[in-house]
């Protein structure tokens, strides 16, 4: 494995492809379901134990664009997660999700978001640099 990673055995696009697709398995059943909604994909045609879960896999195997949609959506919905969970792991997360939201435009973040941000002690962080 050391030699493959080393000398690019695994292509360029192989190499995001399994990195992209492994943020699926990072993900939890929450996650699954408020990223399929993004992408508004087709969730109820599966007959696994998670139906979301499928479909994003589904959607991950079209191509790496739609790879690295899935795992955007993924990351958007721990970041929209992490906003409503009390626990201090999730730090970096909510920084990195404020910063994504505020400098992309893709959700205006609320007034009650704001606070929580604050009191999570990302306050120290300016607008401009989250």
């Amino acid at each position: 494995m050391q030699t493959a990673v080393r000398t690019h055995t695994i292509s360029h696009d192989a190499a995001l492809a399994h990195v992209l697709r492994m943020a699926i398995d990072d993900a939890v059943p929450p996650d699954w379901e408020m990223a399929s909604a993004l992408l508004d994909l087709p969730v109820g045609e599966s007959r696994g134990a998670f139906p979301a879960r499928d479909a994003l896999i589904t959607h991950a195997a079209s191509g790496l664009d739609a790879a690295r949609d899935m795992a955007l959506a993924l990351a958007i919905a721990r970041g929209e997660r992490a906003l409503t969970t009390e626990s201090f792991r999730w730090r970096e997360m909510v920084s990195a999700h404020a910063r994504l939201s505020r400098t992309t435009g893709i959700h205006q973040l609320t007034a009650v978001e704001e606070e929580v941000i604050t009191e999570r002690g990302l306050s120290r962080f300016s607008k401009g640099q989250l």
